[in-house]
This record gives C-alpha cells, structure tokens and sequence, in this order.
C-alpha cells in the first residue's frame, strides 16, 4: 500500500487537491495527462518550497492573502509535462536550510530559477541539477540584504535568473561570475547589483564571452571589485552603442582580455575615445556636467555619456570665451571652430547657449556642495583638462620602477639616449612577460602608461636631429624603441621574439644608417597595414553586431555610420604622429643642427642623389640583387656612405 504523505493529505481535506486538479483539466483540455498525478506534484513543490499555510486543515474563501497563493497560480500555468522535473528540483531545493525570509525570496523566483536551469541544459551546458541548486542556494544563504529590504536582494537574484532576453551561453557565465562573487564574501547587494549591471553592459557584444572573460572576471574583476569602485558602484560608465566605450567597458576589457600586441594597440586607440579612466576624475567630470546642466543644456549630456569629441567642445568653448577680448578675426576663427564641434557631436546643443559670452561669467553652485559657488568658465577650464585623454604627466602605475623611471625621462629638459633606454627596457620587459606568459588583464593604469610613453617616444624620434640620426641605429635605446613598437604597435596575437632579434640585428649591422632605416621604415609600413586591415575587419564584426540588434532604419544606419567613423579615426592615428610613422619617417634625412652635419648630409647627397629616400635607395640596391645585410659585400660598398663619412672625421 503507497503511504499519502501528510502534506497531500491535508491537500485532500482543505479541498486545494480536487480544485487543483480540475483547474489543469481545465487549462490543458487538449494534453493526456493524470490530473490527480498533477495536482500531488503540484503540492510536492509548493511543500517543498516552504508555503505552510497552503496546507492549513481548511483554506479561507479569499486566498489571495494567503502566503504562496501567487506562486501557486504560477505553477498552475506550467505544462504537465513539466512538473515532474519541477517537483525534482524542489525536492534538491528542500534539502538546505534556508531562512524563513529567504524562503520566501526562493518560492517566487523558483520558476525562473528553474526555467534558468532548463536552458542551460537545452544548450547542454555541463552542469548536474545539484550542483545547480546547491549554487543558489548558497546565493540565497550569503547574500546580505540591508535591514529591513529585502527587495534588493530580490533585485540581485532577479537580476542573476530572470534574463528573459539572454542566451544560455551568458546566463551560465553570468551565474558563474556572481557565485564567484559571493563565494569570495562579496555579499552586499549594492555590490553584486554593480557587477550584474556592469556584467550585463559589457556583454551587449556576445563576442565577449569566452573563456579568457570568464578567467579575467574571476581572477582581476572580482578581487577589485571590494576597492575598485568602477566594479563596485553602478553608475552610467558604458558606451551608447557595443562597439564604444566608455570608462567600464575600458577597464572590462583591459582586466578580461590575453594580453597581446593587438590588444594592446587596440587599447591604446581605445583610450583616446573617451575622456579618462581614472574613476575619481570620472566622478569630478560628473559633477561638474551636473553643474553645467542648467546653463548649457545638453553639454550635461555630451559629459556623461563620455562622447567621443567632447574635449574637442569643451576647449572649443574655452578658445571662444578667450579670444573674445582678442583681435576680431582670432574670435571669429574661434567661433568658426566651435560651430565645428557642434556639428561634430550627435546632441541637441543649442548653439546660442554655448556661444552666449554672459553665461560663461555666470556663477553656478557646485552640484552636491551648493553652499559653494564658480563661474561657468572656470568649471569648463577644469572638464577642459579633465576630458583630454592625453596628458604631458606620466600616468602612474602599480610598478615603483616604472613609475620612477618615467618621472627621470619626464622631467629631463633634453632626452637622454641612455635614460630612455633604461626607462624603455623596464617597460619592455614587463610588458613581453607578461605576453610570453600568455597572462589575462592589464592594469588600465598601465594602458595610459603605455599611451605616455608611445607619444614620448614618437615625440623623440619626432626631434631627432641628423647629427644624433647618423649613429642612432646602432644604439641600444634604438632597439628598445624598435621593441616597444613591436609590443605595442602590431596587429599579431602573439609577440615573436626570436624575430624581433632577428630584425633588430639586421637594422643594428646594417653597413650605413639608410640601408639601417630602409629596413625599419619597411617593417613599419608592413605593421600599418596589418593594423589597417585589423580594425577593417573589428569594423565589419561590428556591423554584424549592430545587424543583430538593431532592425532597419535610422538607428541601425546612425550605428554602421558611428563604424565607419571610428575606424577611420583609428586608421587616422596610426598616420598622424604615431610611433609606428615616426620609424617610417627615419628613411628621410632629418634636419641638421650645426654647419658639420650640413655639410656632411650635402656630401652624402651629392655623391648618390638617391640617398634622399633611403626605402627607394634600398629597393633599387635590391633590385639589383645585392645584399646589404653584410658588411663585408665589397658591392655594398658603392651604397655605403656611412664608413667614408666616419673617416672624414
């Protein structure tokens, strides 16, 4: 004889067992199904789940009061078919002690826990009911509601299982990455919220979950997330669109990706697209577009949302309220460019606010302290330092050597070659071992280091003069600044050392400095248009991207234009000032400092005109099948100029 567990048969005394079963007739007349079997599972789960006085002797005629009724009609809406495996996971569930408030939590999320549960093994993700169940239960156990709301805690693990418009592949990562949190005693609400909020923002691209992600966010994002605010405080950080960025998906990226030379080039542009990633800059930014917001309208809005071309705005405004006292046309240029700026941010800017001079004297109280007050200007001089993304300063890093290191380059009136070549070396190093071991994260810091150092160094090739150009190939810190653009400047997923020292040989024993540069400005021309065609094909992803979400029409074609542009823009950098033109720019003579040098570069000049364009001099040589590689090839001899300028000396 089959024993009536005692919660059935109080279902059978308070008459909920005979309603149950013919409201499911009633609702599937179409499906063969036992109704009685139905409603005994119905009753199993509402058990297990803890809703006692659903099993009171004798239920009111309203119910709707009653504790668990809600859950109840939900599970009434559920398939036949389905409660078997319903009735399973509760009785997984029942197993752990969970209390009374959390049980209450758990019935009315039990649904999208379990149908969470159910894709996940529609997509055949490995993982067994109990393991499932035992996560979230341990999710209900640890996560610490603030006194008295319980409504946030509700808020965190709705936020974890009802992702209606997710795919299985990001709710298992998502589950994944917030157990992780909480086993690692991030139990506050207001944190995890943050982390599901940033989570969520960062993978609007789905080509964003794979197994470096995951790796990053458990090892880089969660250890920060009790110190780094941009994990831990849930602001408005992200880029409009998923191919933009703003300061969260910048630091996402920077502590999720393997760190290669692609990235971090790809980075470095990045960091030029919007205004900082220092959080507590971010936050003063903030303020002040708050600040602004009743003067100049939407500027408010260009700020927050971290607009590409904002900075370019602010100085604008700047520039204009500058030269208002100044000569008439030096104004009218700047108004001219101002007009410009406008018209280069997609905002509804109103143009007679941000050129109406008054309202640039006006005085604003500061937003959160409005005891205090400041003219609009001098809040624009302050976001017009804030949101260049480029600064002379070097950033500092988690490094004490670098740090220190950079500061001596930085301070020196005149760059020293050996100075550079030490500060170079130390970066270098870190840089490639953190790349030969395949690591997952960088420190955003570090990025904007790396950034500093490219201009510096750009800026010194940039200044070199024909004197110091003539042996230059040959130094040490020429090699460090070949090896920093080989580890930041270049399209490849791996850094290949053994062939930078084979290039780096070849440059340092070149029989004269224009075969030396020939070949620089040839590897340097072949990393260009590696990049070129990487961000062509990031471009096209892109598009593929946007396709996915937006439907045709104006936001779709808005999104492919905002594409173009930024591709463009990248491409635009690695020609105007880059490291990676500076070493092209070697194969041109530079410009003599003194009546010596002159004189020798005419020499040089006259003897073989050709030597003007050291790349064209060293393809016609080629050509001719000689090799300048040695330099013993008595041939090289007639293209060698360098050795019979060493003995005029």
């Amino acid at each position: 004889m089959v024993r009536i567990p005692v919660y059935l048969k109080k279902w059978q005394q308070n008459g909920l067992f005979e309603e149950t079963a013919n409201a499911l007739r009633l609702r599937f007349p179409e499906k063969e199904f036992d109704a009685g079997t139905a409603a005994a599972q119905v009753a199993e789960i509402l058990h297990n789940l803890g809703y006692k006085k659903l099993f009171m002797s004798k239920m009111p005629e309203s119910r709707f009061g009653i504790d668990g009724f809600s859950v109840y009609r939900d599970i009434l809406r559920q398939a036949p078919a389905d409660l078997p495996e319903l009735a399973a996971y509760s009785r997984i569930y029942a197993q752990f002690s969970i209390s009374e408030e959390d049980k209450y939590l758990y019935g009315n999320d039990f649904l999208n826990i379990s149908n969470f549960y159910k894709k996940m093994k529609a997509a055949r993700l490995k993982i067994t009911p109990e393991q499932f169940f035992q996560t979230n239960a341990m999710l209900f156990q640890k996560i610490e509601a603030p006194a008295g709301d319980y409504s946030s805690k509700s808020k965190v693990i709705r936020g974890i299982y009802g992702r209606s418009q997710s795919t299985p592949l990001r709710d298992a990562f998502c589950l994944r990455f917030m157990s992780a949190a909480v086993a690692d005693d991030i139990t506050d609400c207001k944190t995890l919220y943050a982390l599901l909020d940033g989570f969520d923002n960062y993978t609007r691209d789905p080509g964003r979950l794979n197994d470096d992600f995951l790796k990053g966010l458990l090892r880089n994002v969660i250890p920060q997330a009790k110190i780094n605010p941009v994990f831990s405080v849930k602001e408005n950080m992200w880029g409009m669109y998923p191919f933009e960025y703003g300061i969260g998906d910048f630091n996402y990226r920077a502590k999720t990706s393997r760190i290669t030379p692609a990235l971090v080039n790809e980075m470095l542009l990045v960091s030029q697209e919007f205004a900082t990633a220092d959080f507590k800059v971010f936050e003063t930014n903030r303020r002040d577009g708050l600040t602004l917001s009743g003067t100049f309208g939407a500027l408010r809005d260009c700020i927050h949302d971290q607009r590409c071309g904002t900075d370019k705005l602010i100085a604008a405004m700047v520039d204009y309220y500058d030269t208002a006292k100044d000569i008439p046309e030096h104004h009218r240029r700047a108004k001219e460019k101002l007009r410009e700026a406008i018209r280069g941010l997609d905002y509804n800017l109103d143009d007679g606010l941000l050129m109406n001079l008054e309202l640039y004297d006006r005085q604003l109280p500061r937003h959160g302290d409005e005891k205090h007050s400041e003219s609009a200007i001098s809040v624009l001089r302050r976001l017009r330092i804030n949101t260049v993304p480029e600064t002379d300063k070097p950033p500092l890093t988690n490094i004490e050597t670098v740090n220190v290191l950079a500061e001596e380059v930085a301070q020196s009136p005149f760059v020293n070659g050996s100075r550079l070549e030490k500060y170079l070396k130390t970066v270098n190093d870190y840089v490639e071992e953190a790349m030969s071991s395949r690591r997952i994260g960088i420190e955003p810091s570090l990025l904007s280091h790396l950034g500093w150092t490219s201009r510096i160094t750009s800026r010194f090739l940039s200044d070199m003069d024909y004197e110091r150009q003539v042996e230059a190939y040959k130094k040490p810190y020429f090699k460090q600044i070949l090896r920093f653009a080989e580890l930041t400047h270049n399209p490849d997923r791996r850094y290949d050392a053994a062939g930078f020292e084979a290039f780096a040989q070849k440059v340092a024993e070149a029989p004269c400095m224009e075969f030396a540069y020939a070949e620089v400005c040839n590897r340097q021309t072949g990393r260009i248009m590696g990049l070129m065609k990487h961000y062509g094909r990031i471009a096209a992803y892109n598009r593929k991207v946007v396709s996915s979400i937006y439907g045709p029409g104006e936001s779709r074609n808005k999104a492919y234009r905002l594409i173009r542009e930024q591709r463009q823009r990248r491409i635009n950098r690695l020609f105007s000032g880059s490291l990676l033109k500076e070493l092209q720019n070697m194969s041109q003579y530079k410009t003599a400092s003194c009546l010596v040098g002159r004189r020798h570069q005419e020499e040089q000049r006259r003897t073989y005109p050709e030597r003007a364009n050291f790349y064209k001099l060293a393809a016609q040589a080629a050509g001719k099948g000689l090799d300048f590689t040695s330099k013993h090839n008595p041939e090289a001899e007639v293209f060698a100029l360098h050795g019979k300028a060493q003995n005029n000396r």
